[in-house]
């Protein structure tokens, strides 16, 4: 597909999530509706709206994919972790997105945000991306250590939630 092709499918289909979303709000609002689901059903299909190569379509080996699923991430001594996705060009991190249940108020949630910022200071990335429902909340300022306590969260002139489906696509 051309380039010139892309944006007006990414947009169809980014649309034609939004409007599943919308059509059955309340049932992935509901606590039980979990991130693994959100992934499968929201998250995982955004990422391709945009271009990612999710699902390695292109049949490269790991160390050429552009997306990487549960990538291990090292946080500390002898302490890793895995963040939902690595999204990567050229074989370079580039940002992490950390998947979140609809449910969860990621701007208020002090432990989502650490999460994510943690992901993103130990791998010395400018920017990690904490994601549920449509907005994907950009946490950047990676390079700040987040330590013992420090619960800093998304609220911030710097922390405004980009929002997929309303007026910025």
């Amino acid at each position: 597909m051309a380039d010139t092709d892309m944006k007006p499918a990414a947009r169809e289909r980014i649309a034609e999530l939004v409007t599943s979303f919308r059509r059955n709000e309340a049932d992935y609002l509901n606590p039980r509706y979990n991130e693994t689901q959100a992934r499968t059903d929201f998250i995982t299909p955004l990422l391709e709206a945009f271009g990612w190569d999710v699902y390695n379509r292109a049949g490269l080996p790991t160390s050429l994919r552009e997306v990487i699923e549960e990538a291990t991430v090292d946080v500390g001594e002898k302490l890793s972790k895995k963040p939902d996705y690595e999204l990567r060009l050229a074989r370079q991190r580039k940002f992490f997105v950390e998947a979140k249940k609809p449910s969860l108020q990621i701007e208020r949630d002090k432990e989502a945000a650490f999460q994510t910022r943690r992901y993103g200071y130990s791998a010395s990335m400018p920017i990690s991306v904490c994601q549920r429902r449509r907005d994907f909340l950009p946490l950047g300022r990676s390079k700040t250590r987040p330590v013992g306590r420090d619960r800093r969260h998304a609220k911030g002139p710097d922390r405004a939630p980009l929002h997929v489906g309303g007026e910025i696509i």
